[in-house]
């Protein structure tokens, strides 16, 4: 904990110290009370908990749909190395392929509105999900399998019986990792003809060289995921009792 202390307050220092010597110009990079001031201003106008509840909305909304998706996909292709020969190689090329590329394509396909925003969270979480929750089912040991035949186990009762709770923590870890995904791109999905969302108060502010506010709401969107994380992380031991929290 003082290391991390310590290394924020170095950072502040080095960031201070560029703008009071005119090495970084202040419209290009604003000191940083300026930056919190421009957080404050934002928190109190109430400005940003409104876009703060339309992009979390796209974010779950999106988010629900890759794991409705991804998680059957997963299992099929964890469970069975056939079905992963099918689904993972073209999962796996979507996977590489940059989300901005499919922005023009989502406007022309969907149009400007809700829709388009959701389905570009969707591509880049969705893909990325199904590689990482196969992987967490074909982690489960081989040993639990063969214990489960060797009882009579049919193929519907060892997946419930021993796949799904084998997998579950390791799905749920995975699952956090999504979310962040999810929210680092609802930015992308709000720079196209958004009219609300945290996205769209970053194009304002830099359409109107706010440079502070700029700051402020990267800082504020980083601020947000990272209090995502930690509940999920916190709440984890609530599902996963026999896992202790370190």
């Amino acid at each position: 904990m003082r290391t991390t202390v310590a290394t924020c307050c170095v950072f502040l220092l080095l960031w201070q110290a560029a703008v009071s010597t005119g090495l970084a110009p202040a419209a290009f990079l604003p000191a940083p009370l300026a930056v919190l001031s421009a957080a404050g201003h934002l928190l109190a106008s109430g400005i940003y908990f409104d876009d703060l509840a339309a992009s979390m909305s796209r974010v779950l909304v999106a988010f629900g749909l890759s794991l409705a998706l991804a998680l059957p996909l997963a299992y099929m292709a964890g469970t069975s190395y056939r079905m992963g020969g099918v689904i993972l190689p073209l999962i796996g090329f979507f996977r590489y392929t940059p989300v901005a590329a499919f922005v023009p394509l989502c406007i022309l396909w969907i149009g400007i509105g809700e829709p388009e925003k959701v389905a570009i969270i969707f591509i880049g979480t969705f893909f990325q999900l199904v590689v990482m929750l196969t992987d967490a089912v074909r982690a489960v040991p081989e040993e639990y399998y063969r214990v489960a035949r060797t009882l009579g186990g049919t193929r519907f009762q060892v997946l419930r019986d021993v796949t799904v709770p084998a997998s579950a923590s390791a799905i749920y870890d995975s699952l956090r990792l999504g979310l962040g995904w999810a929210w680092s791109y609802v930015v992308l999905a709000e720079l196209v003809a958004a009219t609300t969302g945290v996205g769209y108060r970053l194009v304002e502010a830099q359409r109107f060289m706010r440079t502070a506010d700029v700051f402020a709401g990267i800082l504020l969107v980083g601020l947000v995921g990272l209090l995502l994380d930690v509940v999920l992380e916190y709440i984890k031991p609530v599902f996963f009792p026999w896992q202790t929290r370190r």
